[in-house]
């Protein structure tokens, strides 16, 4: 019995230690909550704008998601083929069908010859010569060859460009060994500002070698004359 008396006075004791400790840091629990406040409501109010506003959100970030999975499954599918592992040999500003060009770009037995035709008139004679360019596989670039047209002999351009261009085998087939080809600027993915966006619209005035997802585009001063594929170079 004579417990609960001094039970009743601990219990007494302590709230009034409790209420004295309050009245004595109240300062210190003002700032705590105010705390407290300021990284809490942030989240509460994101989270009443997120069930007010559901339509937007999912409106919002629906595409979003959709684009983002489609830019990493293309470059997905990009890193499982391996860039290309042959030079290409190209030409700007040739057509091997126009009857009064004076020059004729060919390969034969695996070499590139361009033969010279005598001009029928003057206009023929002050047509300007093709432009050749060299896709070099292992920088992923063009090079233009120095061709000096003014050297002939026998009816063919003489020049050390085309020499040693012709120490390796040149391949007339339309697809490369390792599985590319040569293909016309894409004019459009389809895709407008989200394709620029995300870069499946660039260089789409440039040729390209293609092999399913990898393109690899052919950049050059004269990225918007036709060009002709010519030969693929053989190791």
């Amino acid at each position: 019995m004579s417990s609960r008396p001094e039970n009743a006075a601990a219990a007494v004791a302590f709230s009034l230690v409790l209420s004295k400790a309050w009245m004595q840091y109240e300062w210190c629990w003002a700032v705590i909550y105010a705390i407290l406040a300021r990284v809490w409501e942030p989240r509460f109010a994101m989270g009443r704008f997120f069930k007010q506003n559901i339509v937007l959100v999912v409106g919002i970030a629906l595409p979003l998601l959709l684009m983002a999975f489609f830019y990493f499954a293309g470059r997905a599918s990009v890193a499982g083929i391996d860039p290309p592992q042959y030079d290409a040999v190209f030409v700007v500003d040739y057509n091997e069908h126009w009857t009064d060009y004076p020059y004729r770009i060919g390969v034969d037995d695996g070499k590139l010859f361009i033969r010279v035709q005598p001009p029928d008139d003057a206009e023929s004679a002050g047509r300007n010569p093709p432009k050749v360019y060299v896709f070099q596989h292992k920088t992923l670039d063009t090079r233009r060859l120095n061709i000096d047209f003014k050297t002939v002999q026998d009816g063919r351009v003489d020049d050390p460009e085309i020499d040693a261009l012709n120490e390796r085998q040149l391949i007339t087939d339309p697809t490369s060994p390792d599985g590319f080809r040569f293909e016309p600027p894409r004019h459009s993915s389809g895709l407008g500002v989200v394709g620029s966006l995300f870069g499946f619209d660039r260089n789409r005035n440039d040729y390209v070698l293609k092999k399913g997802a990898r393109v690899i585009a052919l950049e050059t001063p004269d990225r918007h004359r036709p060009a002709q594929f010519i030969a693929w170079v053989g190791k």
